[in-house]
């Protein structure tokens, strides 16, 4: 194993921290957060996710049957965790509603479940960012929701713009070769932000440090 798939192996498991730690936040914490809980549901979307992209990528090489259904699962996890801020009011019907639209968009495409479900990637992310930087512009800097939710769009804005062009640097094995990293690193800083706002949070909640 050459060093670019160990440092694509580790990203990939790197979600194991945050997870493992919401699962036992989740069964110690007797407030029974709804944020929390959701977040916990979304840690173990991506932590099912990274699982069977290591499967898939042994097997028959394309990762692209996962992400047709855990991008649109993952969308509805966190479009519900902006909502519980309480700064957005409206729309989450119809943003659930484009959310089939486009992922019913994609089973059209030629070998649907093996091709880049190029939509649904495009509108997810590109409505993440959007509600991420509402939520910056209204929100408090010091929560727990706003250390799970600011990270994620800064990680979402370079995917967008990544997934926009991802036939561009498909085709070109130097393009690969400075984006692909480049992804892994986000995704790694991502998930050890996550263990962080955890591991803050449960302090808080147990009274060590001050919020």
């Amino acid at each position: 194993m050459n060093l670019g798939n160990m440092y694509f192996y580790i990203g990939l498991g790197t979600i194991a921290l945050p997870f493992l730690l919401s699962v036992f936040i989740e069964k110690k914490s007797p407030s029974r957060d709804r944020f929390q809980h959701l977040f916990t549901l979304l840690l173990s979307t991506l932590f099912v996710t990274n699982c069977l992209n290591v499967v898939l990528e042994k097997t028959i090489q394309n990762t692209y049957p996962v992400f047709h259904f855990s991008i649109p699962l993952q969308f509805i996890l966190i479009v519900e965790m902006f909502y519980l801020t309480g700064f957005f009011h409206r729309f989450k019907a119809l943003l659930r509603g484009l959310t089939l639209l486009f992922f019913i968009l994609d089973l059209f495409q030629p070998n649907h479940l093996l091709a880049n479900n190029h939509y649904s990637t495009l509108y997810t992310f590109a409505t993440i960012v959007i509600l991420g930087l509402i939520y910056v512009y209204k929100s408090p800097r010091s929560s727990f929701q706003s250390s799970v939710l600011i990270p994620i769009m800064l990680c979402y804005t370079p995917m967008f713009i990544f997934a926009l062009f991802e036939s561009s640097i498909q085709d070109s094995p130097f393009l690969t070769g400075i984006v692909l990293p480049l992804h892994v690193t986000m995704n790694l800083l991502l998930y050890v932000s996550f263990a962080r706002a955890l591991y803050v949070w449960r302090l808080n909640e147990r009274g060590i440090l001050l919020k």
